[in-house]
């Protein structure tokens, strides 16, 4: 497979994949959902006092 067609099969990968996010998130638009962040785990605390911390095991 050359690079070109490899480059134009990640693009359409990327298109098809920011359409179907862009048709989910229209969606919870739609029905007035807010879309949030979720916390990532981390190896230090969190220093946000509206946060609130939870242990959890490697």
């Amino acid at each position: 497979m050359s690079l070109a067609s490899e480059i134009s099969q990640k693009v359409s990968f990327l298109k098809e994949r920011a359409r179907m996010l862009k048709t989910a998130r229209t969606f919870f638009e739609e029905r007035t959902v807010l879309e949030v962040d979720c916390p990532a785990l981390s190896e230090v605390a969190s220093v946000d006092a509206h946060i609130d911390l939870i242990r959890c095991q490697p």
